[in-house]
């Protein structure tokens, strides 16, 4: 059961991830287009990011957990 939720874990890193760069682009147009709320803008892209590196270190927090578990790491068996 551990094994799907750290699989689970992995696959939403993933969607985190394109979210983040959507909303990258989002911000880029934004700042073209209406430059006076570029400060809004770029301070909810770095909102974005900060929530992105989470994502990250739960995709990371899962592989290890993975490898308690079951001695396999990112899908290998090690030692």
């Amino acid at each position: 059961m551990a094994e799907a939720s750290n699989e689970t874990k992995i696959a939403e890193d993933t969607q985190i991830d394109a979210l983040f760069e959507s909303l990258k682009v989002d911000v880029v147009r934004g700042i073209q287009n209406e430059g006076g709320v570029a400060s809004n803008l770029v301070e909810a892209l770095m909102l974005a990011k900060y929530l992105e590196r989470v994502g990250d270190h739960a995709q990371n927090i899962a592989e290890w957990v993975e490898y308690a578990l079951t001695g396999r790491y990112k899908g290998e068996v090690l030692g």
